[in-house]
């Protein structure tokens, strides 16, 4: 266990001078990029060579689950989510689970961190800070809040990953039709037009 003094690395949405001259930071951030990038693999069908990486065990699986997760599972229950998501067949005939059986384990729609219950629309009568609302704030940027890319294309995405409270940044143009640009800043402007007409084929 490393007792020694924790890296503190702001935050990684952010570019930073730290990340110029320390290089702990620098490779903190690095190891979270990389594990960011690699949880992606279902998304972006790169996938990985399972039978040439790291696997864990059923019996550290279970392990996981109910010291980490607080699931209270037997040891068939790890086996039975091994064979859901392990791709690899040796792998999952071994009950071993490689790191994008894990990746499918952990992105699986029932781990989702809110519950899809049926909504009681009777009892939606308490103040508004008692739910939880799918929020975007800067929902066009797609980097850096002073001088990144603002995009149309986002709020499609973020609508339709379920997202229903999005942030529209309207400024008066110069040819007299609004935009929408993080004011003030050297971001990229985007119309507004273009906004409106994406959110309603998207909402």
């Amino acid at each position: 266990k490393n007792h020694g003094p924790k890296v503190k690395i702001g935050s990684i949405t952010r570019n930073s001078s730290l990340d110029l001259i320390d290089f702990k930071v620098r490779s903190e951030k690095k190891k979270i990029y990389d594990a960011m990038a690699v949880a992606s693999i279902l998304h972006n069908s790169s996938g990985l060579d399972t039978s040439k990486d790291m696997v864990l065990p059923a019996d550290a699986f279970l392990n996981f689950l109910s010291h980490y997760q607080g699931e209270i599972f037997m040891p068939d229950d790890a086996k039975k989510l091994i064979d859901q998501h392990e791709p690899h067949p040796e792998l999952k005939r071994r009950h071993l689970l490689s790191f994008e059986g894990f990746t499918r384990y952990l992105m699986d729609r029932e781990n989702d961190a809110v519950i899809n219950d049926p909504i009681d629309e009777e009892a939606m009568d308490s103040p508004l800070a008692h739910y939880y609302i799918a929020s975007s704030h800067n929902t066009y940027l797609t980097g850096h809040q002073l001088k990144g890319q603002s995009s149309v294309e986002l709020y499609r995405q973020i609508l339709l990953s379920g997202c229903r409270c999005v942030e529209l940044d309207c400024w008066n143009g110069d040819d007299g039709f609004p935009i929408i640009y993080h004011g003030h800043t050297l971001t990229t402007k985007i119309s507004f037009r273009e906004v409106i007409i994406a959110i309603n084929k998207s909402a």
